[in-house]
């Protein structure tokens, strides 16, 4: 699973597949705008639209919803299931949840580790085949400002399948997964198939405009070959004979 290929998992085969944002335990006004964010990210490209986007807090998660994909946010104090996959993460919290803690791939500041947002993208722990999108950080503004990495024009810079974004915006990217190779693309021959029939149609609405076209032009030009032979013909009836 990789930023690249979003919104898969979360989307396949052209439409929604179960998904359960998990929201803060109290969600504020601020942690709907996120939900909405991530909303409508899930429904880019999408052309059915029989999936279904469940929005639970995190006190409230049930099994059911743990068995969909799941989309994390907020802090450790303020949305418990993030405590509860803690032991999932690659930058995991210290057992105090005070800390992120510093991995074999990458050496975080101090400063990093307290004020920064981590994302990351894997397999959900609750159901393997499901995905899992967590965002989180100890400080709910850094998290808010996060999001402009999942805007349109920010969007292409997220790769891999980790990302650590400091509170003054800087972003860098990792991965910890093996190389799956891109997800197929199931929707490709159908955008083919639409550009393609649509094109069709565009170069039969020209033959279309042009043959009406010819045809008013050589209308036209008979008629005025006719104008200009009656114009020569004596007036009076018919010609004599020799």
């Amino acid at each position: 699973m990789q930023f690249e290929n979003l919104p898969y998992p979360f989307s396949r085969d052209n439409d929604l597949d179960n998904t359960t944002i998990v929201l803060p335990d109290n969600p504020q006004k601020q942690d709907l705008a996120i939900a909405g964010n991530i909303a409508e990210l899930l429904g880019i490209s999408i052309e059915n639209n029989e999936g279904i986007i469940y929005a639970v807090k995190g006190a409230a998660i049930d099994e059911e919803h743990k068995a969909d994909n799941l989309i994390i946010f907020g802090t450790p104090d303020k949305n418990s299931v993030i405590k509860d996959v803690n032991k999932s993460l690659w930058f995991r919290y210290n057992d105090l949840f005070t800390t992120v803690l510093s991995n074999e791939k990458y050496e975080l500041l101090p400063e990093t580790s307290k004020t920064a947002t981590f994302i990351e993208l894997k397999a959900s722990p609750y159901n393997n085949k499901k995905g899992m999108l967590t965002i989180t950080s100890l400080d709910n503004q850094s998290i808010r400002d996060s999001m402009a990495y999942f805007m349109d024009d920010k969007r292409g810079l997220l790769t891999g399948d980790a990302a650590i974004i400091s509170k003054d915006g800087e972003l860098v990217t990792l991965r910890f997964q093996k190389d799956e190779g891109k997800r197929p693309d199931i929707s490709a021959f159908n955008i083919t198939n639409k550009f393609i029939w649509n094109y069709i149609i565009f170069a039969g609405a020209v033959l279309l405009l042009m043959s009406v076209g010819l045809g008013l032009y050589l209308y036209k030009n008979r008629k005025a070959k006719e104008t200009k032979v009656r114009k020569h013909r004596r007036p009076g009836g018919r010609r004599r004979r020799g």
